[in-house]
């Protein structure tokens, strides 16, 4: 996973787009990106959106920066709105017991959750 600094300093100079003009056009201050980009601020949620439109990503480019996000800020928010019970269940029981779980246990949750079979 990459740090969200290095993915946007990435993105500016595909485009050709300075720290100045991106600054202006997320209505921060230089010295505010600068930090954002050398990974020494969290980075606002919203700007995955953001930088989404400045740069017209893919869909795909736009989960890798959101990824980028979450991996940068080490945190990620789950909304629990949309699910149904059995979803939110197994969320919440996730969230409650990823601290302590072992390294196998952990292994094998990856492999269910990145398998392609649907039972």
């Amino acid at each position: 996973m990459i740090l969200f600094g290095f993915y946007l300093r990435q993105l500016r100079k595909e485009h050709n787009v300075s720290l100045q003009t991106l600054a202006q056009e997320l209505d921060v201050s230089v010295p505010f990106l600068s930090l954002i980009e050398n990974n020494k601020k969290a980075v606002p949620i919203n700007y995955g959106d953001k930088l989404t439109e400045i740069f017209n990503l893919t869909p795909e480019q736009s989960k890798e920066l959101k990824n980028s996000i979450d991996y940068t800020n080490k945190k990620i928010s789950i909304d629990l709105q949309d699910m149904n019970d059995a979803q939110q269940e197994v969320t919440l029981a996730f969230a409650r017991t990823i601290n302590t779980a072992s390294q196998k246990k952990l292994e094998e949750l990856r492999k269910i959750l990145e398998s392609d079979d649907e039972e």
